[in-house]
């Protein structure tokens, strides 16, 4: 094993770093991509002879998604390889997994959005309310939670892939292949004859996303291989390790930034994104900073979730009070997480409430 490098595949602190890493590109992805939606003047750092700099980090910040999309892949695979051969059995997990989530999306929605309507951002709309408190139609308060039905399509969708990653004869894959293409199929039709609904829009259309899906799918191949493992092995005692990890990670960048040139591209993500995140999680294991990265990650949801009502919907003044970019930025962390720390006051009580004694929280794992 190479010194220094304790864990030779993709571990539980390797997938908090990668997503302590996501969601500060969200935040300064959100901060400076959309200058339409920025009303306070400030003063770009990054903005060097003319050159808008700035932006280009902002448009690289969408990586952020992919990377999220990524980890998760890794993640249910690792926690559902034992089941391949019973969908069944993953989809009860995966129902309490998307109910957690949802539990955790519900207690910020019943903080925001009544203060919305209170200071009169929001009109109170009852359908609008109950639509988006299911993920259906959310944009229509906060156009950040669209993940909120991808990451549950992607739910539903992980038992097929991972069934088609498992030992079972050809024959029964191509059973659940067409079972999807049935789904997919039958999708179309309804959308043509009886025309799009919320429900389709919110949920059906990431069956047909392939940039999301091949990110994904790509994360269970490397969970399934140990791809990470596999390549830490390979060059024990070879070369040093940090000037490729340090090269991959600025090659990977290079490639995004040329390829995915604007605020919206996923285009390369399927092949970025697992390099990068190798690069970046593998530097950082161990050190002193991923302390703040694993922290960062366990409050990756409720920051995702939230911070764009500091620095969009509600308190934008606030939020770009410090004038200077970079000190704006780090502000919108600082108010981001301390909002994470009082959702989990509320978070962690109801969950415990809900769910069984094996699938409760606990408060040090999120103020630790």
């Amino acid at each position: 094993m190479i010194e220094g490098y304790k864990v030779n595949t993709f571990s539980k602190n390797h997938t908090q770093i990668a997503k302590g890493i996501a969601i500060m590109l969200m935040m300064y992805y959100h901060l400076f991509a959309f200058q339409a939606r920025i009303h306070c003047e400030y003063f770009s750092v990054l903005n060097v002879f003319g050159v808008d700099i700035q932006t280009i980090v902002a448009y690289f910040c969408k990586i952020c998604v992919g990377i999220f999309v990524f980890v998760s892949g890794i993640g249910l695979y690792y926690s559902n390889s034992h089941k391949q051969g019973n969908i069944i059995s993953q989809y009860k997990s995966l129902f309490v997994r998307a109910l957690r989530f949802l539990t955790n999306f519900w207690i910020i929605f019943l903080i925001f959005i009544p203060i919305g309507i209170f200071i009169g951002v929001y009109k109170f709309n009852i359908i609008d309310i109950v639509l988006a408190f299911f993920g259906m139609n959310p944009g229509v308060y906060a156009g950040e939670w669209w993940f909120v039905s991808c990451y549950i399509t992607l739910l539903f969708i992980f038992p097929c892939f991972n069934y088609l990653l498992s030992k079972q004869k050809i024959h029964k894959k191509l059973i659940i292949i067409f079972i999807y293409c049935s789904i997919y199929l039958l999708g179309r039709i309804v959308i043509k004859f009886f025309g799009s609904n919320i429900f389709f829009d919110n949920y059906f259309w990431y069956l047909e996303n392939v940039e999301i899906l091949s990110v994904f799918f790509v994360g269970m191949i490397c969970a399934k291989f140990n791809v990470y493992g596999r390549l830490l092995n390979f060059f024990v005692n070879k070369i040093n390790i940090k000037i490729i990890l340090i090269t991959v990670l600025i090659i990977s960048v290079l490639i995004r930034v040329v390829f995915s040139n604007t605020s919206t591209s996923m285009a390369v993500d399927f092949i970025v994104v697992p390099i990068f995140v190798f690069a970046v999680t593998t530097l950082l294991y161990d050190t002193s900073i991923s302390k703040f990265f694993i922290l960062m990650g366990k409050h990756s949801t409720n920051i995702w979730l939230s911070h764009t009502f500091w620095c969009y919907y509600f308190w934008q003044p606030l939020v770009f009070l410090p004038y200077i970019s970079t000190a704006i930025y780090l502000w919108l962390v600082i108010l981001s997480l301390g909002t994470s720390f009082i959702i989990n006051l509320l978070y962690v009580p109801f969950s415990n409430l809900v769910f069984s004694k094996e699938h409760r929280l606990s408060y040090k794992g999120y103020f630790k």
